[in-house]
């Protein structure tokens, strides 16, 4: 809930969602991952580009997962003040919460820090690439040469991309 909380309170409409792949970035490094950054950001007017993450095989057995989701939001039209009230969240500033789509990165994150945690079985697809763990960037918004949505586990891929991909 934390994390999540985290990241709603950090403004991210289109183009400007620096902070919140800073964020994410600092998450997957602090779990001891590597993380790399594609160019596509300023080819397409975004201060990030795809963010990915890639976790090690770490012997046989389990499913490769390729999981991707969007960082930006609808432009706030108040300030982010994300509260949990009775547990629920929702923003004290009268504005967006900005669930859409920071829920799904932080479920993402959290089943991250599990599988390393609990040292979850992964090995390595069908094509011998290793298990894809995490990938957070823009892929609904991105141009066809920029898209990062790909089925590139050869396993079970987890999207929450907010609509169709579509080009500019």
């Amino acid at each position: 809930m934390d994390l999540f909380v985290e990241l709603a309170a950090m403004p991210s409409p289109p183009g400007e969602e620096r902070a919140v792949a800073d964020a994410v970035i600092r998450y997957l490094r602090d779990l001891g991952l590597s993380v790399d950054e594609d160019d596509a950001g300023p080819k397409v007017g975004s201060s990030m580009g795809n963010v990915y993450c890639r976790l090690a095989p770490n012997g046989e057995g389990g499913e490769p997962l390729f999981f991707c989701a969007h960082l930006d939001t609808v432009p706030p039209v108040g300030r982010l003040q994300p509260v949990i009230e009775d547990g629920v969240v929702r923003n004290a500033g009268g504005t967006i919460l900005g669930a859409d789509n920071k829920s799904a990165v932080a479920a993402m994150l959290e089943g991250t820090r599990r599988v390393l945690a609990e040292n979850r079985p992964g090995g390595t697809d069908r094509r011998g690439h290793p298990r894809r763990a995490a990938l957070a960037g823009d892929a609904g918004a991105l141009p066809r040469e920029g898209r990062a949505l790909r089925d590139v586990s050869g396993g079970r891929t987890l999207c929450n991309c907010g609509g169709r991909p579509r080009d500019r």
